[in-house]
């Protein structure tokens, strides 16, 4: 480790001679260079955290008198020189100034002095016997063993990387490596931003943010050739640097971040780990993703038999995808309309993958009393496991998928036999659960904060009635039907068109069709207008929405988003006469 200012002015054969009563957080520092220099204005020529060798050349003597005893220097002069000096210094980040006596000053100036305490700069007297290149010595050496202690810490980082990244987890396994060289926190980000993995959950967000400011810099430069592999950044008091990983086509897989606390002095070790790890990534990634994404097709197949209640191929299987199967009763969770290359579920995931190497190894039968079952199946993420480890799907689950706003589905405990009806209970459970109030982990997440429990019930036959009288609009959260009415209808509803008024009359047309369940003869006679006029506005309807309105999913579609889109009018109506009274007068 480089020395210290208070180290350098207590090397005793300097005889270095401190001129300020500094602070002492000022003189922990560590230098990272040291260089003589006579110009005036340091500010354009050194850099943060150097030690400043200077014997005042260009600074004038405090005192030089004419022969008749008058003062050549004005003293209020003198004394704005030095302050100016001094700033120079301050605003360029030099650690401290070291004063050379005895070839034109006979001592260190006091308006010098004075100036370096103002700005609270370590000043310290070079006596004339001692050369600057004694100062030097001992920088240069405490910095080349810093850099000797660095290499051979980023070598035993590489060989912990490389080992990891040969484990059945690679990103996992380099990740919680590089927190352990650093001595900090380290996460992977995708390509987008979103964390896939950390080796701590309270640093996430901050390694999002980093992802994202980094990706939005090198968006900034369009040249790709010129655009930055590697970031450093102070956040929160951390040093924070953040590497890219990419494949030999220069394809972006995602990025290594890693964090420390923030020290004085510049870590090599934090910038070298981190793009060692970043390289090894760019390496593994690609054969990890070849075998990853073959282990999560079995998985989906798998999965797809077991949906079908063939439990015996999961009990034949599972010691080889998961590492166990968990010992029964078992239940099954389920999140829904999930994609399979979501970033959360992919983190999600790499959390449950985490845990198989710790439950490997078990009885012969391949029963593992704490085994997770997990996978893509019919377009939803699926999770077997014991009522005892609950706790540990939820946890993984909130850690990961906190921002997806999807209500997931929990059957009751179930034996292997009864699997496929676990199955189906899920699915019901995540569909209908907050209808139902049936126990999802959606509604323990809800209830963390009041610390209430779920009820751990299923549907009745009475609710199971009264959910099926519901209708599309009565199952989707208002804001996400209503976003989903203005993607869909945005080209007949933006105001801001210049064909506003055709556009209305395709509008109003489009909702007597659905109200007339898309029957063009009984939709003319409603609307008072000729058939072949309801066909052309039809014709500039399906041309304007991209859709066929005699196809049945796109004639769904269209009510759906036409019913949202009346539904949300309504309720302004309502609030509309609410707050100005029901006999209220438009204007």
């Amino acid at each position: 480790m480089s020395l210290t200012v208070q180290e350098l002015l207590q090397i005793d054969a300097l005889h270095l001679r401190p001129m300020t009563d500094t602070d002492v957080h000022a003189l922990e520092h560590h230098i990272v260079w040291v260089h003589q220099s006579e110009i005036m204005d340091s500010r354009a020529f050194s850099e943060p955290g150097e030690i400043l060798l200077t014997v005042g050349l260009n600074l004038p003597k405090e005192r030089n008198k004419d022969p008749q005893g008058n003062h050549s220097v004005d003293t209020h002069q003198y004394q704005l020189l030095c302050e100016e000096y001094v700033r120079g210094m301050y605003e360029a980040g030099v650690l401290a100034c070291g004063f050379g006596t005895g070839i034109k000053h006979d001592t260190v100036p006091v308006p010098l002095i004075e100036a370096a305490r103002h700005n609270e700069l370590p000043l310290f007297e070079v006596p004339l016997e001692i050369p600057f290149q004694s100062i030097e010595k001992e920088v240069y050496r405490s910095i080349v063993d810093d850099e000797y202690a660095t290499i051979r810490a980023t070598y035993s980082a590489q060989r912990r990387l490389i080992a990891a990244a040969n484990s059945e987890y690679p990103i996992h396994s380099v990740i919680l490596k590089t927190a352990e060289s650093v001595g900090g926190w380290a996460a992977f980000l995708a390509a987008n931003g979103d964390v896939i993995d950390s080796s701590h959950i309270a640093p996430r967000g901050l390694a999002r943010n980093l992802g994202l400011e980094f990706i939005a810099r090198c968006a900034m430069e369009p040249n790709p050739r010129y655009r930055p592999k590697t970031m450093f950044f102070l956040r929160d008091g951390l040093d924070c640097c953040i590497c890219e990983v990419f494949s030999e086509q220069q394809e972006i897989f995602g990025f290594v971040v890693a964090g420390i606390p923030r020290s004085d002095k510049s870590d090599m070790t934090l910038r070298s780990v981190a793009t060692v790890a970043a390289e090894i990534l760019s390496v593994s990634m690609p054969q990890q993703q070849s075998q990853s994404g073959r282990i999560d097709h079995l998985r989906s197949i798998v999965l797809s038999h077991a949906a079908h209640g063939h439990a015996d191929i999961v009990i034949q299987m599972a010691r080889d995808l998961w590492g166990g199967i968990p010992a029964e009763p078992v239940e099954v969770h389920h999140i829904p309309d999930i994609g399979q290359n979501e970033p959360s579920i992919r983190s999600l995931c790499s959390m449950l993958s985490s845990r198989v190497d710790t439950i490997r190894g078990t009885s012969s039968q391949g029963y593992a009393p704490h085994g997770v079952i997990f996978g893509y199946y019919d377009s939803g993420f699926w999770m077997l496991c014991n009522p005892s480890d609950r706790s540990v799907v939820q946890e993984a689950v909130i850690a990961t998928t906190k921002d997806l706003n999807r209500t997931i589905g929990r059957s009751t405990p179930r034996p292997w036999t009864e699997l496929d009806r676990a199955f189906d209970e899920a699915r019901v459970s995540s569909r209908l659960g907050e209808f139902a109030n049936a126990t999802t982990l959606g509604t323990v997440r809800r209830n963390v904060d009041s610390g209430s429990e779920a009820s751990g019930r299923l549907p009745t036959v009475m609710e199971m009635e009264r959910i099926a009288t519901l209708n599309q609009l009565d199952l989707v959260e208002p804001c996400i039907a209503d976003a989903y009415a203005d993607a869909l209808l945005q080209p007949l509803t933006d105001a801001g068109s210049k064909s506003r008024h055709t556009r209305q009359v395709l509008l109003d047309t489009l909702e007597m069709l659905v109200e007339c369940s898309f029957n063009l003869a009984r939709c003319a006679t409603r609307i008072g207008v000729h058939h072949h006029t309801v066909e052309n506005r039809v014709v500039k309807i399906q041309q304007l929405l991209g859709v066929n309105l005699t196809d049945m999913d796109d004639m769904t579609r269209v009510w759906f988003a036409v019913n949202a889109l009346k539904r949300r009018n309504a309720r302004a109506v309502e609030t509309f006469e609410h707050e100005n009274g029901a006999s209220g007068s438009y204007l």
